[in-house]
């Protein structure tokens, strides 16, 4: 029986871009992914994981990345 075709995340070009904004902050401070995870109480893996567009950030962990980065939350999404 032939697989049925994948369904696109509809979702995965907001991951890539938040990824991108949490970098984007995280290496114009000089941060490394380890000390945004203490900054921010967000294991360092799932920081790589929001980095890389492959994990859903709540609103919680945005809230907790800007305040760790020194930004407004908004300053993340598009």
């Amino acid at each position: 029986m032939p697989s049925r075709p994948r369904r696109a995340d509809p979702s995965a070009d907001l991951k890539r871009y938040l990824g991108a904004r949490v970098e984007h902050f995280r290496e114009e401070q000089g941060l490394t992914q380890a000390s945004l995870a203490a900054a921010s109480g967000i294991p360092e893996s799932s920081i790589s994981r929001i980095a890389r567009g492959r994990a859903n950030a709540t609103l919680s962990t945005l809230d907790k990345l800007a305040k760790a980065l020194r930004i407004k939350a908004s300053q993340l999404l598009p």
